[in-house]
């Protein structure tokens, strides 16, 4: 979940929605950006899965349990092998 989001107190409240809003976009721009980036290593490889699986985790896009807690598990396995990627 997003720290904007979080941030949302009240549904009602247009400035609320449109800071969560531009959080939201700047996320998607953010992963875009790291899955056009080249990747030279293994530590290129992690970046791109953990901005993809955040993003599909998330926007909630992963409805299957068993598959969300896969993407949870790799994403811990790959910050163990490369720490500095995650």
């Amino acid at each position: 979940m997003l720290e904007a989001e979080r941030q949302v107190a009240d549904a009602d409240d247009p400035m609320a929605w449109a800071r969560w809003s531009q959080a939201v976009d700047q996320q998607a721009e953010l992963v875009e950006q790291i899955s056009r980036s080249p990747v030279n290593d293994i530590t290129g490889v992690v970046v791109k899965y953990q901005a993809l699986a955040r993003e599909l985790l998330d926007d909630d896009l992963v409805l299957d349990e068993g598959a969300r807690r896969r993407i949870v598990a790799l994403s811990r396995a790959l910050r163990k092998i490369v720490p500095r990627a995650g």
